[in-house]
């Protein structure tokens, strides 16, 4: 049983208005409805996006993960296509609910989550507008070791986070290479589950399925996912022949939309997790006009 919230814009909700309306999906780990990672990060990224939208007469639907917040479940056991599985049901409700547009439902996934979105666009052409935040082009077993070989060896990060990355590279890996094996269990703990059917995904033939509009965001200071991976997923949609692809590299940003601290007079130490006004307004301005 998923639990969430829908953010609908106030103005004519008693007139029985209809509104285009987005879902929003999480990336990878146990996160609620806001986007946050209980108990030591949180952004709101989420609930951000969504008081956004609604004074834009856009709504969204945000959900807790299973097994988080008030969702029921088990997150621990579940792969990328029970995650999945839930967005579509998330779309399902949008569909059949008397306030939204039917024909103007959009998904944005970030992370983790883009890779579902872009399952779901490529598979129901009602879908009518998807947005990649920190998309890969790679599947995750190759992101999951770049990440980290880019992390060990960066010159932006200090010695201590380098050497972090660095100790932490061969339990990725054997981790990676245990869910590569088809092996049921793995010294490092994590669910290699979930990771195999990840490996069954190429990002690059599911974007390339998607014939709706794409919009495709991505911080130049992504240490997670490198930002050469949103031109490689937008050349792959042109190719395909989608001719509405719009790519917003943000500078100074994280993986998670937030201002990158090093050099950047814009970072607050005071307000560390304060999302990129940048993401906010790219993200608005795209799904007004193409909802």
């Amino acid at each position: 049983r998923l639990a969430g919230t829908l953010t609908i814009p106030s103005a004519g909700l008693d007139q029985g208005a209809r509104y285009p309306a987005v879902v929003l999906i999480s990336g990878s780990g146990a996160q609620d409805r806001d986007g946050n990672t209980l108990p030591p990060f949180q952004t709101f990224i989420f609930r951000r996006i969504a008081r956004r939208l609604a004074c834009c007469r856009i709504a969204a639907l945000r959900y807790d993960d299973r097994g988080v917040g008030e969702s029921t479940g088990d997150f621990g056991s579940a792969g990328l296509l029970d995650l999945a599985s839930d967005a579509r049901a998330m779309v399902g409700f949008l569909k059949g609910h008397p306030n939204v547009d039917p024909a103007r439902i959009g998904v944005v996934g970030h992370s983790e989550g883009a890779y579902i979105a872009t399952m779901l666009a490529g598979e129901d052409p009602q879908i009518a507008a998807c947005v990649i935040m920190a998309g890969a082009s790679a599947t995750l077993d190759k992101v999951m070791i770049e990440q980290i070989e880019y992390q060990a060896t960066c010159d932006e990060l200090d010695e201590a986070a380098r050497s972090l990355a660095a100790g932490m590279l061969p339990a990725v890996k054997r981790f990676v290479q245990d869910a590569r094996d088809g092996k049921s269990n793995s010294a490092v703990p994590g669910n290699l589950g979930w990771l195999r059917e990840h490996m069954q995904i190429d990002p690059v033939d599911q974007i390339q399925a998607i014939r709706a509009p794409i919009l495709i965001v991505q911080g130049e200071k992504d240490l997670k996912v490198k930002p050469y991976h949103a031109q490689v997923l937008a050349d792959a949609a042109q190719r395909a022949g989608n001719r509405s692809v719009t790519l917003v590299c943000l500078p100074n940003t994280t993986h998670e939309f937030l201002e990158w601290p090093y050099r950047n007079p814009d970072f607050d130490p005071m307000d560390p997790m304060r999302i990129v006004e940048r993401l906010l307004d790219s993200v608005q301005r795209w799904l007004v006009s193409t909802l």
